[in-house]
């Protein structure tokens, strides 16, 4: 199990950490002293890309 700070887990999903941090204040991540699971974020990531319907991760992460 990997364990991500929020630079790191918007690295892990191809993000930036400003939509690490929107995904955490609308309640959809929880970070727990400073870090989340990988599960949690992907989860999370799944979420939101439901929510948007569509894929908007960055070429370099979905080849990743």
């Amino acid at each position: 199990m990997a364990i991500f700070d929020r630079q790191g887990a918007a690295v892990r999903v191809g993000r930036d950490v400003r939509t690490i941090r929107r995904w955490e204040a609308k309640g959809l991540l929880t970070f727990v002293l400073g870090r989340v699971r990988e599960s949690d974020l992907l989860e999370a990531e799944r979420r939101a890309r439901m929510n948007r319907g569509g894929d908007r991760r960055s070429a370099a992460a979905v080849r990743g």
